[in-house]
């Protein structure tokens, strides 16, 4: 057997070695005869055999190979007779990577050797959550850094962030995306629009508020840049006289006249001054019925048991007499009003012609 491979190996390497004859046998198979009458087979169909192998494994042994071009391969072949050997060429046909030939079907910064997806990077030019492992679009998925999490005060920028699904400068005022920017999930427009209530009723929804000076009212607006807040300051504004009437409360007389000269209630009123908008004042007529008289009314408050003013003259005519702002109770109370006299004779007596509170500006 050492024998055999020897002279077989020696006739290969040299051709004039000591083999007498090349035949195919009564089997098929090809025989080599040396000088000394051995023979060696060298195979059957008129040629060697090859053993073929992927990975180590052996796939079978024929006595050809056929090439065949596969998905995005060139193959060349060409017969180098000068070399005694048969020249095959590979090439592999990548134009470009798309999501449909990574192997998870999305393209992320493991896909791309420099590790940053750009525009440049996607034949559309468009980077968007798809193109993302984890879905999210920060800083280091973008070459130029334009977009991080520090500009955004959550860290994600999603197409829910944007009405149109996209997130530009054009969206933002100043052309910067920061996390003032974003408020709820929302793009923010400029100016802002704030909603108006009138009595928890709304009204309407603008990014304008226009106040309007009324009757005896002066508006004093002054933008406040320190306090980054606009203040306004509303005040109210009498006419001459006194002031405006906003509306008065008349008490019931039951009679008018008295000429006792301890208190001597005449009339009464259940009031409530919470319903007045301005200041509350007592307004009364009296008058004496001799000179050198003095006619009083007193204002008493029966709920609570006490006086609150009084108020006088000595005029032997209807006189108007007012009093000052009256301090009362928030709340309603059952009010008397008592007249007596001071000085004449038990036949001398004065009169109330008239008692109400005076709802006024002033």
């Amino acid at each position: 057997m050492l024998l055999l491979k020897k002279r077989l190996s020696s006739s290969i390497e040299n051709p004039q070695s000591d083999h007498v004859g090349l035949w195919i046998d009564t089997t098929g198979e090809l025989v080599l005869r040396y000088s000394d009458g051995s023979d060696v087979v060298l195979g059957s169909g008129g040629g060697g055999s090859l053993s073929i192998k992927k990975a180590g494994v052996l796939v079978g042994s024929r006595s050809a190979l056929n090439f065949i071009e596969g998905s995005n391969t060139t193959l060349t072949v060409s017969d180098n007779s000068g070399a005694g050997q048969v020249d095959v060429t590979i090439t592999a046909n990548i134009s470009g990577i798309t999501s449909a030939q990574i192997l998870d079907g999305t393209i992320t910064g493991t896909d791309i050797a420099s590790a940053t997806i750009t525009g440049s990077n996607i034949a559309s030019g468009t980077i968007t959550s798809g193109n993302i492992l984890d879905g999210t679009i920060t800083g280091t998925d973008i070459a130029s850094a334009t977009i991080t999490g520090s500009n955004i005060a959550s860290a994600t920028i999603t197409g829910a962030n944007i009405a149109s699904g996209t997130i530009t400068s054009g969206n933002i005022l100043d052309g910067t995306i920061t996390g003032t920017d974003i408020a709820s999930g929302t793009v923010l427009t400029s100016p802002q629009k704030i909603q108006v209530y009138k009595g928890g009723v709304l009204v309407g929804v603008r990014s304008t508020i226009n106040l309007i000076e009324g009757t005896n009212t002066t508006l004093t607006i002054a933008d406040n840049a320190g306090s980054d807040r606009v203040d306004i300051t509303i005040n109210s504004t009498g006419g001459g006289g006194g002031g405006s009437i906003y509306g008065n409360s008349p008490f019931d007389l039951i009679r008018n006249n008295t000429s006792q000269t301890a208190a001597d209630e005449v009339g009464n009123l259940l009031f409530d001054p919470t319903f007045f908008a301005g200041v509350v004042r007592l307004v009364v007529v009296l008058e004496n019925s001799a000179s050198g008289m003095t006619a009083s009314l007193e204002l008493f408050n029966i709920t609570d048991g006490s006086t609150v003013t009084t108020l006088t003259t000595t005029a032997t005519l209807p006189t108007k007499i007012s009093s000052a702002v009256l301090t009362l109770p928030s709340s309603e109370k059952l009010y008397g009003v008592r007249i007596y006299r001071t000085n004449g004779t038990t036949t001398d007596r004065v009169t109330c012609r008239l008692a109400r509170f005076e709802n006024r500006v002033s």
